[in-house]
């Protein structure tokens, strides 16, 4: 499978902070038997600039492809996730933050009640900008949500939602992340790993919940959710 949300570039944001650790976290990735890791450091617009963000993807990738140069590590995609601004709607420069050879973009969105303006804001950028829009880790909004309207609205736009592994680990989160992919019908799935200890990479342990409460063919549907908007 893919891991289609990680923090496991060296250096560039709260995620690894070191090429060792990084290299680590690829080896604990390829033996949990994921094929394909997607690169999604974090992007704040009132913090860094697109150009300067790009910039420093560009060295960290680098980096560790040449320290994983020969080895059998899982192929490395890159693109971000993108915190939400007011007016990202007419950002173009955010097309540039989408994964790469793709117009897939991760946007998380902020930890409160949601509201029609962001429902406005997302709506533009797959409208207008024709992106394709991946909603990170839903099952962390959706206690902030007292009222369900604006989470039903943007549901219902043409977007995709992501769901961390360790969501179906876990007793206290196991029940809403079951539900929600019940509701969602099919989501793709990601570690959102940011080091070796307390946040490492958990895509094998997911699965395997996954797998035991609906079966192979959810799996299956996830899988090829992720290779479409991976273009593989």
């Amino acid at each position: 499978m893919i891991d289609f949300h990680t923090h496991i570039l060296p250096k560039i944001d709260d995620g690894s902070q070191k090429i060792g650790e990084s290299m680590e976290m690829m080896r604990q990735e390829a033996a949990q038997k994921v094929e394909m890791v997607v690169a999604t450091p974090h992007f704040y617009a009132d913090q860094d600039s697109v150009h300067r963000f790009l910039k420093r993807r560009e060295d960290s990738v680098s980096w560790l492809r040449q320290s994983l140069a020969g080895g059998s590590a899982p192929s490395l995609r890159f693109g971000a996730e993108v915190y939400y601004f007011p007016g990202i709607g007419s950002a173009e420069l955010i097309r540039q933050l989408c994964m790469e050879e793709t117009s897939v973009l991760l946007l998380e969105l902020p930890f409160c009640q949601w509201t029609k303006e962001m429902f406005r804001e997302i709506k533009t950028l797959i409208k207008r900008q024709q992106l394709t829009i991946v909603l990170a880790h839903i099952e962390r909004y959706y206690a902030y949500q007292k009222d369900l309207t604006i989470w039903n609205e943007i549901f219902a736009l043409p977007l995709y939602a992501q769901m961390n592994a360790g969501s179906f680990l876990h007793r206290q989160t196991r029940r809403l992340a079951f539900r929600l992919l019940e509701q969602m019908g099919t989501v793709v799935l990601g570690s959102d790993c940011h080091n070796t200890n307390s946040r490492p990479p958990n895509m094998q342990k997911g699965w395997e919940m996954i797998r035991k409460k609906f079966g192979e063919e959810k799996l299956s549907e996830i899988e090829n959710l992720e290779k479409r908007l991976c273009g593989t």
